[in-house]
């Protein structure tokens, strides 16, 4: 992990008793994209609800502008069915939680969501909602309800084609247990495979106007802790901290997307953690053990393609009549991947994956470790990150080309390629698709060690390719997407 830390994932419903009344409804919501071709994209708002709060309307309006195409809209994002209730309770109490008449906090998830075409092709498109007003109950900032939630995301459309931002794949409004160790990871999806930095930032009331924080808080420590401190990884977004306080904080986790050195999108998610009392202890976790076919430098595994790689995660609860089970969204993420799970109480979660040339790449996942307690679940939801690498023969890549870039990348088969490195007679340049099949192959001079040619894919299907660079039994391959 990074030096600053904070993890994510997957439903997250956490242990906790009801706190404090809310004046207010909203308790989280993240803003996403999802592009659908031809400067079309799904734009897709989530909110998440107090169920003792207010209702929440059936229709929220976003506003999309471009300060240097001087253009700015509005527009209507429509329901997605009926809102799901993610209250962090066993089943038998579900019908007393607050979205049923009963006591116990409950929370539900709200989806909007609209297709836009962009009219102009612009860097700077901001995507933005802002919603009336924050719970009353917080207690690291001052005057909490006078505040608005303001979300945004940019989009760029000048540089990149059809990109599709980060998606959030686990719920943010988690509630989380007084004097105890609490890991939550958002599970971040990236399709596109880009690089992803994590971010904790001020909560906004407006474009550029920040929430004001009650001193000894701020962005990057918005809840206090036994330890003094709040670790966030900038490589994966995933929180850790243990309370040591009944408290309501909010916290804005930003997320920057790079292609080639390059921001190209922006994401974020605004949330609230809550801070409950709870005689139910917390699934406790250990580090992975038992890893083979690979690397695991405490942070993030690394694979080499064609290995199988391995490893043990285990889980305890102190409570030992808990029963302990474990879910995952690896199929989002790794669709060859497997987690096998075994035991209740300790409950061990074995991942095994042999990734192929097509899966070169970062990768996440998240597994939401829950016991059975009630009324309040006890839940921790820790990420991993893999690193699949290429082969190589004699040499890394960076020997053979320190600069390899893809411009763009998706594209609709024609694409820049830019190669910088040690000089050789001449490279060879493949490229195949996921069957291994060639569909491009040609030799370039290389004697300088530069080359800028453009590479135009005639007639292939959509879908994923591989760019092979070799020279002298070196090679270094990378993903391109067609569209």
């Amino acid at each position: 992990m990074k030096a600053i830390y904070t993890t994510l994932l997957v439903s997250l419903f956490f242990l906790a008793i009801t706190p404090t009344t809310k004046a207010t409804h909203v308790m989280g919501t993240d803003l996403v994209y999802t592009c659908v071709g031809n400067d079309t994209y799904e734009i897709t708002l989530t909110l998440y609800r107090d169920c003792s709060g207010v209702a929440t309307l059936a229709e929220q309006t976003i506003n999309i502008s471009s300060a240097s195409c001087g253009l700015n809209y509005n527009l209507p994002l429509t329901q997605l069915g009926p809102p799901i209730e993610i209250s962090p309770i066993c089943n038998p109490n579900l019908p007393n939680s607050t979205c049923n008449g009963g006591a116990i906090t409950g929370v539900e998830q709200y989806v909007y969501s609209a297709q836009y075409t962009f009219p102009q092709s612009c860097d700077d498109w901001i995507l933005s909602h802002q919603i009336c007003c924050r719970n009353s109950s917080i207690t690291n900032s001052t005057n909490p309800s006078f505040y608005s939630l303001y979300i945004e995301a940019l989009l760029d459309n000048l540089n990149v084609t059809c990109n599709n931002s980060p998606v959030f794949t686990m719920p943010p409004v988690p509630f989380i247990c007084l004097n105890q160790p609490f890991i939550y990871n958002p599970g971040v999806l990236n399709t596109d495979g880009d690089s992803l930095v994590y971010s904790l930032t001020d909560p906004l009331d407006a474009p550029g106007v920040p929430v004001s924080y009650v001193p000894g808080f701020s962005p990057t420590y918005p809840i206090s802790s036994a330890t003094g401190t709040v670790l966030f990884d900038t490589e994966t977004g995933q929180i850790e901290l243990t309370p040591d306080a009944l408290q309501i904080g909010i916290v804005k986790v930003i997320i920057e997307e790079y292609r080639n050195g390059l921001l190209i999108g922006k994401v974020s998610r605004d949330m609230q953690l809550i801070v409950v009392n709870s005689s139910n202890n917390n699934p406790m976790l250990t580090a992975p053990a038992n890893v083979s076919g690979g690397i695991f430098d405490g942070s993030v595994f690394e694979v080499v393609v064609g290995n199988t790689l391995s490893f043990d995660i285990a889980a305890t609860d102190a409570d030992m009549m808990n029963t302990l089970t474990a879910m995952d969204n690896i199929s989002s993420f790794m669709p060859t991947a497997d987690l096998t799970v075994t035991g209740t109480n300790p409950l061990t979660a074995t991942f095994q994956w042999t990734p192929t040339l097509y899966d070169i790449g970062n990768y996440g996942f998240a597994l939401r470790i829950q016991d059975d307690a009630c009324p309040i679940l006890g839940v921790q939801v820790p990420g991993y990150e893999i690193r699949v690498v290429e082969t190589s023969t004699n040499t890394t890549e960076t020997e053979l080309v320190e600069v390899f870039h893809i411009q763009p990348n998706p594209n609709a088969g024609v694409f820049d390629l830019k190669l910088a490195g040690q000089p050789h007679n001449s490279v060879q340049i493949s490229i195949f698709n996921t069957l291994g099949q060639p569909v491009f192959n040609t030799t370039y001079g290389f004697t300088l060690g530069e080359l800028n040619t453009r590479i135009e894919l005639n007639d292939v299907p959509a879908g994923v390719y591989f760019v092979q660079i070799s020279a002298e039994e070196q090679v270094s391959y990378r993903k391109v997407v067609v569209r």
